[in-house]
């Protein structure tokens, strides 16, 4: 065992911490939207672009695990019936629709007149739109 595995917390921690924080961040951003925090001033703007960063980050982290891991766990005991059969569809459809929030704010800013940036600071995409054509 690496000597730094020894310090990181289980796999299922981790993975029972990233459930914990994105839960939260799934309702903010399906309740507030930017056109709600964009007159409340600068400071708000910043928190819902700081949040989304962390939202997706968090979701290509959890992607990447899934593709390399796969699933942490099978059903549990209690699970019976219908919920067994779909406890795998149902968390792929998850890990991989959170992928597809992140690849589309991506596509999303290669469309943008202007560069967009994460959390106000990191930019996602360069702007495509706008530049001119090869003939």
């Amino acid at each position: 065992m690496h000597r730094l595995a020894r310090h990181l917390p289980s796999r299922r921690t981790t993975l029972k911490v990233v459930h914990a924080v994105m839960i939260p961040l799934f309702i903010w951003f399906v309740i507030v939207t930017p056109d709600m925090v964009v007159p409340m001033g600068r400071g708000w703007f910043a928190l819902h672009s700081n949040l989304a960063l962390v939202f997706v980050s968090l979701c290509l982290w959890w992607t990447a695990e899934t593709m390399r891991r796969g699933l942490a766990s099978r059903p549990g005991p209690k699970l019976q019936g219908w919920a067994r059969r779909i406890h795998r569809p149902l968390h792929l459809t998850i890990v991989w629709g959170l992928f597809l929030v992140a690849l589309g704010g991506f596509l999303l800013g290669l469309t943008s007149m202007v560069q967009l940036k994460a959390g106000l600071w990191l930019p996602i995409a360069p702007p495509w739109a706008g530049k001119p054509r090869m003939s």
